[in-house]
């Protein structure tokens, strides 16, 4: 059993604060999302991208975990949400507008080809926003140890070592910017043919 099988059921009431911040701050970053097709990569339980598709964007969830994904067909219909590995996705190459990550890449295993595999599903000019929070942060190497406690394996990425990664993948163009001093966002884009 891991960590999100255990906390599916409380995890929007535990992090709900976050989770509404960390949304906000990726939509009024975001390209118009209207008539999009959106990838929310490692989405949960779906608060964001509940959010996505009242914004007018046709939005898929992908999540590893079962139980978080039972609360996430709450919110979207039954054929976007799947339950799968972000290092090999379900989905045919080119097909999303937009893909996000929220506060999921640290828990990936395959970081490296969750990123390629992203990078394969997005449409020429497409684009990833990775919001994740950094192990340079005092405070995100406690939670790193406390999540390896019960048993996960979370490897946060500095910017620099996620640029790297993104640009080995095929991506142009990392940005990134600091939300806080323990968050940060990074987007990049798959260049146009």
């Amino acid at each position: 059993m891991n960590m999100f099988s255990v906390l599916a059921p409380i995890y929007d009431t535990m992090l709900g604060r976050l989770q509404q911040r960390q949304g906000t701050a990726l939509l009024t970053r975001l390209p118009e999302p209207k008539g999009k097709s959106v990838l929310d990569v490692g989405g949960g339980t779906g608060r964001l991208a509940r959010r996505l598709r009242e914004a007018g964007a046709d939005t898929w969830l992908l999540d590893a975990s079962s139980s978080m994904l039972k609360r996430a067909q709450s919110v979207l219909p039954a054929d976007r949400v799947f339950l799968g590995d972000a290092a090999g996705m379900p989905f045919a190459d080119h097909f999303f507008d937009l893909a996000t990550m929220v506060d999921a890449l640290h828990h990936f295993p395959r970081q490296e080809q969750a990123i390629r595999e992203t990078f394969r599903v997005l449409r020429p000019g497409g684009s990833l926003y990775i919001l994740d929070f950094t192990p340079q942060s005092p405070s995100i190497r406690v939670l790193q140890r406390m999540e390896r406690l019960v048993g996960e394996t979370s490897v946060f990425l500095t910017p620099a070592a996620l640029t790297d990664m993104l640009l080995s993948a095929g991506f142009s163009s990392p940005q990134t910017e600091y939300l806080s001093a323990y968050e940060y966002l990074t987007q990049a884009k798959v260049p146009a043919r």
